[in-house]
């Protein structure tokens, strides 16, 4: 249950910047476990992170999260961060030269005020079973994919202004930023509806993809019209309903 920091913040383990510069690990390294209490990263330096493969950090033991927070970070290459209880990013990361993938678990991923993510071009899997993109903050992955999904089993998914389970609302689109495209929910969400959701919050994205093909479930654009920039693709098990205008 012991906290972990990597940075520049020290912690009960400590990992430093100049610590992390003097591994060489091209198969990659992790920090933390299944017992490890919270873990925080502190301005990781791109300088001190690329003589790693792929960094993942871990800590899913029941409730614990992961926060980056007090300096933006700067790794060399894409990361994995696997939490049981949510991704908190209080500070900028930039992402490398590799895709990244991060699992929120039980808990959310927050991306809060005027913070950004950046993968540098690169693809962005997102796990977690909702997602709250605060005011100016931005996740952008340039020419790069974004995936969301949910990570329970069935999680109803609302896109735009009606409020499910997960729930990705018109303003929080608006702050993705992806000409690759974002695809939403996956073979184990539950199903997906669109309420509202408008043109300028979808013009920078490529490609808007919905799925929903666990057994039983639906696609629905419903309770007001919906502009969809770039295209929109739908995929569902148990059919695609549309009540409402869809403009694409």
């Amino acid at each position: 249950n012991q906290a972990v920091s990597v940075g520049i913040a020290t912690g009960a383990f400590h990992l430093s910047n100049t610590e992390l510069g003097q591994i060489v690990a091209s198969g990659g390294l992790t920090v933390g476990s299944s017992i490890a209490g919270d873990l925080t990263v502190t301005g990781v330096s791109s300088a001190n992170s690329d003589a790693v493969g792929t960094l993942a950090l871990v800590t899913t033991k029941a409730g614990k999260s992961v926060t980056f927070k007090l300096s933006a970070s700067v790794f060399h290459k894409g990361i994995t961060v696997q939490a049981a209880g949510g991704i908190t990013l209080s500070e900028s990361a930039t992402l490398g030269s590799s895709p990244s993938v991060l699992n929120a678990g039980a808990g959310s991923f927050t991306v809060e005020g005027s913070v950004a993510l950046s993968t540098s071009g690169q693809n962005l899997l997102i796990t977690a079973d909702d997602v709250n993109l605060q005011a100016l903050s931005s996740v952008n992955t340039g020419a790069g994919s974004i995936a969301i999904h949910a990570s329970t089993q069935g999680r109803l998914i609302g896109v735009g202004a009606t409020t499910r389970e997960f729930h990705l609302s018109d303003a929080e689109l608006g702050l993705f930023a992806s000409t690759s495209g974002l695809s939403v929910g996956d073979s184990r969400s539950g199903s997906v509806t669109v309420h509202g959701v408008t043109a300028a919050n979808t013009a920078s994205l490529g490609q808007l993809v919905l799925v929903a093909t666990r057994g039983g479930s639906e696609v629905s654009f419903a309770g007001a019209a919906s502009i969809i920039t770039n295209g929109i693709t739908a995929r569902a098990a148990a059919g695609v309903t549309v009540s409402q205008d869809v403009t694409s």
